[in-house]
This record gives C-alpha cells, structure tokens and sequence, in this order.
C-alpha cells in the first residue's frame, strides 16, 4: 500500500506487531513500538527491510520496494526467531465439519492433532469411540492414499525428517507432545491388529507408548508380509522403519496413526 506525498523523497511507514528495532538494508534505523508507525527516509527503489523484537524471540525478514515522491506502508509480521517452535491455528475439514488444531513450523503447516475422517478400514483404539476422539483414527495401509483433505498430503519421509532434525535429540519427545514448544502435540495412540474379512480389532497395544505414523512410500512385500514405511516415536525418541502392514496368510493387518501437512 502507497500514498503519494508532496516531497523530492521516498519514505516507508512501518508497523510491527512486536515493540522492534528496524534495520534497512543492514543498517539500524530505529525502534517501532507495536501498534504504533515508525516513518524512515530511503531512496527510492528496493531495500532489505528486517525487524527483531526487543525481547529477542521474533523476527521479520524481506525486500520492499517504493517510488520516487510515495510513502510506502508496510506491515511487518514478525515470526518466531527459533523456527522450532511452532505457531497455532486451526482448520476445518468440510467432508465431515471437524475442526482441527494445526501448526506452522518452519514454514509448513501440520495438523497439530491425528487425523480423525473415517475411511474404509480405520478402527478405534479397543474399538472405543472416545479413542478416536481423543487420539484420531488408526489406518490400514492399503486405504489411505485419499485419507487427507483436499489441499493436504500425507508427509513423506523428508518432511518428517526436516521436522524431527528442529529439535536435539535430547529434548525431541518433550517438545513434540502435549506442552511442547513445537505445539505439535504427539499422542502416543498405540496401534491395532485387525482382521480384514469382518473389519473386527481384535489386539490392541501400546497406547501412552508409542506412536506410529505412515510415510507416503510404496509397501513392499517381505515374504508373506506386506510392509510399508513409518515414522515410529517412542518415550525415548523415533526411527524410521518398515512397519507390517498386513500378513497375506491369515489377512490379519495392522493399523496406526496419520498426519496430514498442507500442500506448499
């Protein structure tokens, strides 16, 4: 946004939504308070606007341009410092009107809680409706290729990686779950043996234990077991693994968690 102003220069107006000091083009110029607008003088044309708050915690990086003779305004948003840590939101999914927390972290958004959209073969945890409330669905491999919304994918093994690699192995499992500072809140919802010919769970483990999530990978098949790729967490910390999809012999098949991250 510009207005023309009756003088030989060219000036931005900035507004931050944090108290922040301004550079442009590497070089300090002031302080902005938030909600309030801070006028600086430049030559006309393109320049490197950056803003740090004063508690050191947000940033704002980018190019902006203005004219000969305009004042140009602009409103920086200020982003977390340490791309880590992850910003709120929310978002509806309209196949079935359910809302879901999601997370920016790093520039991707995430669903910040498992997928809960009831597909062909997806169970509850021990078959108890509150589960899925509470801790999403579990998904057999073989359906879940349309599983996401419309404008959201499964992830693949290299966003789950860009993900995890934020965080020290030290302290991944605290700042992934519930009160992390990723507010990515991993669930540990376990996961289930189910039988394919009467859709019927019949053992149900590790719920508060470990979490499992499928990567977008084709299966492969090992023997007389067909195997696909997850991300496996545990309290401990995670790996990537071939994960037992479904045993031909007896069509018993397993079942865990999805998440879904929005398309760039």
């Amino acid at each position: 946004m510009n207005k023309k102003i009756d003088l030989a220069e060219s000036q931005f107006m900035i507004t931050v939504n944090y108290d922040s000091q301004i550079l442009i083009d590497n070089q300090s110029v002031g302080n902005v308070k938030k909600g309030e607008f801070g006028i600086f003088k430049v030559f006309p044309g393109e320049h490197y606007i950056e803003a740090r708050s004063l508690d050191g915690k947000w940033k704002y990086k980018g190019l902006h341009s203005v004219q000969l003779g305009y004042q140009e305004i602009v409103e920086l948003v200020l982003l977390p410092a340490d791309v880590s840590i992850g910003l709120s939101g929310t978002y509806r999914d309209q196949r079935d009107n359910r809302t879901y927390k999601t997370v920016k972290i790093n520039g991707k958004t995430w669903l910040a809680e498992n997928l809960k959209y009831t597909i062909h073969r997806s169970w509850c945890y021990s078959n108890n409706q509150n589960n899925c409330n509470n801790n999403g669905r579990l998904y057999h491999l073989d359906y879940i290729k349309d599983a996401c919304p419309i404008g959201w994918h499964i992830p693949t093994r290299e966003e789950w990686l860009e993900l995890i690699q934020l965080y020290s192995n030290e302290t991944l499992i605290n700042d992934l779950k519930s009160g992390g500072k990723s507010n990515f809140n991993l669930q540990f919802s376990g996961n289930i043996w189910a039988r394919m010919n009467n859709n019927a769970v019949f053992e149900s483990y590790e719920l508060g234990q470990t979490e499992k999530f499928w990567l977008d990978e084709p299966t492969v098949v090992d023997g007389h077991n067909e195997k696909g790729m997850c991300v496996a967490f545990n309290l401990n910390g995670f790996s990537i693994q071939k994960n037992v999809a479904r045993q031909h012999g007896n069509q018993y098949c397993n079942a865990i968690s999805l998440r879904c991250v929005k398309d760039d």
